[in-house]
């Protein structure tokens, strides 16, 4: 099984001590967000979990406890982007964000650290070529820590039509600019560019849509073959990333992202932080008597036989 911390909010972030309580704990329950009474738990055991996929705006407060997670295989994507406030009004400044991915990187090894630089979109003064000048920027801060930049653009879902309405997606004409100049930047500095479940077509500037977990992926990360495929459900159009368990919860990441696909509501978001229990096997809720939990089958991808890449 993958155990994905998390894209339902940033773990990482916000939750480290929940998060290591968990793995000390050797388990975790996560509820179903489309079935509010239905609890499955998942067994955090190495023999168990073939890879740990982590998602987050500010590895830092993890930083001191990655030795806690030895035994397992970890996938880090860190997505940092150069916007301000106005549009993420609790995430670290940029410069911050890059110097906790190259510490990271130095700790779990460049091969395990993905950087992303999404969602671009264009409002004020993010046009692109503020994307252009701050992308070269970052790439060149994180050519030594990182081999790939996944890139994708703004999706006007309801929740960021109504929580961010200005910022659009960039026009074609607009991607073509910003795909062609970051494509020569990412060049220069050795960074391998990648798009994420987008439907622009970007092969001629070097730029191929790629699932940012695949077979070969989870093959190099753990030294085993992967021997089960099968993307995961629920995720947006055309990602092809094998199938994972998410053990985060929507509506409690605090980061304010106004363009957050994660977050209906900040209030409530904040609201669900501040009430949450470090020491709780569930994030940010309660057991109840109604609730259903269910020990959840974990099916392994890999095979016991070492790869031979």
């Amino acid at each position: 099984m993958i155990v994905n911390i998390s894209g339902r909010t940033d773990i990482p972030a916000w939750y480290t001590t929940w998060l290591i309580n968990r793995f000390k704990e050797k388990f975790v329950y996560v509820r179903n967000p489309y079935n509010e009474h239905q609890i499955s738990c998942y067994k955090l055991l190495p023999e168990l979990v073939d890879c740990i996929l982590f998602c987050s705006k500010n590895p830092a407060p993890l930083l001191p406890y990655i030795d806690k997670l030895n035994d397992f295989h970890i996938y880090f994507h860190v997505t940092i982007t150069p916007y301000g406030a106005d549009a993420e009004p609790k995430v670290p400044e940029y410069t911050f964000a890059a110097q906790s991915l190259k510490s990271l990187s130095k700790i779990i090894g460049r091969k395990n650290v993905v950087w992303r630089y999404d969602p671009i979109f264009i409002f004020k003064q993010y046009d692109v070529d503020f994307h252009i000048r701050h992308f070269a920027e970052i790439a060149e801060i994180l050519c030594d820590s990182v081999d790939i930049c996944v890139i994708s653009f703004l999706d006007k879902y309801e929740k960021v039509k109504r929580n961010f309405p200005l910022a659009m997606p960039p026009n074609s004409k607009e991607i073509t600019a910003l795909a062609k100049q970051f494509s020569k930047i990412a060049s220069h500095y050795n960074i391998r560019l990648q798009t994420c479940a987008e439907m622009a077509d970007l092969s001629e500037f070097g730029i191929f849509r790629t699932p940012c977990l695949t077979p070969q992926i989870l093959s190099r990360i753990t030294g085993k073959n992967t021997i089960c495929s099968g993307s995961a459900k629920n995720l947006r159009e055309n990602c092809g990333c094998l199938a994972w368990r998410d053990i985060g919860a929507y509506d409690t990441c605090p980061h304010g992202c106004r363009y957050c696909y994660a977050n209906n509501n900040l209030a409530a978001a904040v609201q669900n932080y501040r009430q949450h229990d470090p020491a709780s096997p569930i994030l940010c809720s309660k057991i109840t008597d109604e609730d259903k939990i269910t020990l959840s089958p974990q099916q392994t991808f890999l095979s016991s036989q070492l790869s031979l890449f």
